[in-house]
């Protein structure tokens, strides 16, 4: 667990690192706040799916051992664990838990890989020799992948599998 701690805290750091490096206020601010938003989002996401999908699991292994004694009293318990276990499984599916976490931290390395290019001047930002030219194509790529994260929200909202 501290290790986990460790991880997320190095990479925190070295996000705010890279944010430092932009040698605009104003770009160091939208892009952080970008980052860190996706980046809580995404971790948000992740720990509700892994927690949501234990208690699932156990509950379901609850299921098979406490049905392995038919002569139980606790039976009865069967059908309350199987009904519990449906309404996990059905919030992970409905609020997409899976997928929005790895839609959000697909968006975060992208602009992470932006944002290296950016400060390695390598890519898109290669030939710019304007600074005002690179910081609107940084900021013009960012919310181009934000708006893309969104669309991508939406069609996954608002189409129904079936």
């Amino acid at each position: 667990m501290l290790a986990c701690v460790k991880r997320f805290s190095k990479e925190q750091d070295n996000l705010a690192r890279q944010i430092s490096r932009l040698d605009n206020c104003n770009l160091q601010e939208m892009v952080g706040s970008r980052v860190f938003w996706y980046r809580r989002k995404s971790q948000q996401y992740r720990a509700s799916f892994r927690w949501c999908s234990a208690l699932f699991l156990l509950l379901q292994a609850g299921i098979a051992i406490i049905g392995g004694f038919p002569d139980s009293r606790y039976i009865v318990l069967v059908p309350a664990l199987a009904v519990f276990g449906i309404l996990v499984r059905g919030i992970i599916d409905l609020w997409h838990m899976q997928d929005n976490w790895k839609r959000y931290r697909k968006t975060l390395e992208q602009i992470r890989d932006e944002l290296d290019l950016y400060i390695n001047k390598a890519g898109r930002y290669s030939w710019h020799s304007n600074q005002d030219e690179l910081n609107r194509k940084l900021t013009e790529r960012i919310v181009e992948l934000c708006s893309n994260e969104n669309s991508e929200w939406a069609k996954q909202k608002y189409t129904h599998k079936g």
